[in-house]
């Protein structure tokens, strides 16, 4: 099975070109995230968390598949057992947690270049992240069900029933999970920030970012919004579109502009403005602008969306014939991306 790693996304844009004291505490860092809140090795009482061996061992073989490698380590230790005055090796199966950190941790040696050392670790840790997510995600599509159980539920015999709907209990569990795992998240961004690593994890993925202001305003916001199921092709074309800047590939703008059409024709979907005769996004623009679209849009608004897809999507979106290639210079197409998650952001948080 193939799996989206940040090695091999980011295998032609260089991270680092040394290796120095940021970079070990940023990976020693995410490694204490992923081993002890995320997925922690051990239970309270001391026995290995089956579910954390579980998830681990996925990303374990994941990562090792597309590394190209059997193990990222041993999974085996030994030790000294002595009997009627012999002593043998008695191996023992070392947790799948503490062979990621042995890995995560080692230290750095000239196998790798820097870049690529460190390229490895941050794709362990997107996809430790990314399965958290995943979890999560699967948890939250099934808390309505869980709560019409709960509150079905009826006590036998003499227990006690504490004051309330069990569904409440059910609902403040599950809102108990999200927060943590946003605080990871959030915790992750940080360590990114101080090691001055202009990186970004959002939504199961690690991407660049780089200005400071432009994240908290913008980005932060966008992805947060986007992490909703029902906003997934939007988060889907600009995870392209900052990709695609970060590797210097073709048109990163035109994905941006692809996320923001999509968030209109959401607006007007959910407004019950779309006719089915719309021929392009200026349509669906017109939509939300009219009384049926309750004014979801100003005048000055709609203007200035359709000016954005005149002149900047539309000419990327059609071959250019003998004429020059249309293209953007590196600050035109930040300006684009930002552009079109500020609106994104703004139109889905008036739905």
């Amino acid at each position: 099975m193939l799996t989206d790693v940040f090695f091999r996304r980011y295998e032609n844009v260089v991270i680092a070109s040394s290796f120095d004291e940021r970079f070990r505490a940023l990976i020693s860092q995410a490694t204490q995230i992923i081993t002890k809140q995320i997925f922690p090795t051990y239970n309270y009482d001391g026995k290995i968390n089956q579910q954390s061996k579980s998830a681990m061992t996925d990303v374990h073989d994941r990562i090792c598949m597309e590394m190209g490698l059997d193990a990222l380590g041993s999974k085996w230790f030994s030790t000294k057992s002595t009997w009627n005055g012999n002593t043998t090796d008695q191996w023992h199966e070392l947790p799948m947690g503490d062979v990621i950190r042995n890995f995560m941790t080692e230290s750095f040696s000239e196998t790798y270049s820097p870049d690529l050392y460190i390229k490895f670790r941050l794709s362990v840790i997107e996809l430790a992240f990314r399965l958290r997510e995943q979890q999560i995600q699967f948890e939250n599509a099934a808390l309505p069900s869980k709560m019409i159980e709960a509150d079905r539920y009826k006590p036998v015999g003499r227990a006690i029933r504490l004051p309330g709907k069990a569904s409440d209990g059910v609902k403040a569990l599950n809102q108990q999970i999200n927060d943590t795992f946003r605080a990871n998240v959030d915790e992750l961004n940080e360590r990114f920030r101080q090691s001055g690593l202009k990186l970004h994890y959002h939504n199961g993925f690690i991407q660049g970012s780089d200005d400071v202001l432009a994240q908290k305003q913008i980005e932060f916001p966008f992805w947060n919004i986007c992490a909703d199921a029902a906003f997934a092709n939007v988060d889907t074309d600009m995870k392209q579109a900052v990709e695609l800047r970060d590797t210097k590939g073709r048109d990163p703008a035109w994905y941006a502009a692809r996320a923001l059409e999509s968030a209109i024709k959401i607006a007007s979907n959910r407004r019950g403005c779309t006719t089915g005769n719309e021929k392009g996004v200026h349509n669906f623009i017109d939509n939300l602008l009219g009384a049926r679209g309750g004014k979801f849009f100003e005048v000055w608004e709609a203007e200035a969306l359709k000016a954005f897809f005149t002149k900047v999507r539309n000419p990327f979106g059609h071959g250019p014939g003998e004429g020059p290639m249309p293209s953007l210079t590196s600050l035109q197409t930040d300006y684009a991306i930002e552009h079109c998650m500020s609106w994104v952001k703004s139109i889905l948080r008036r739905l």
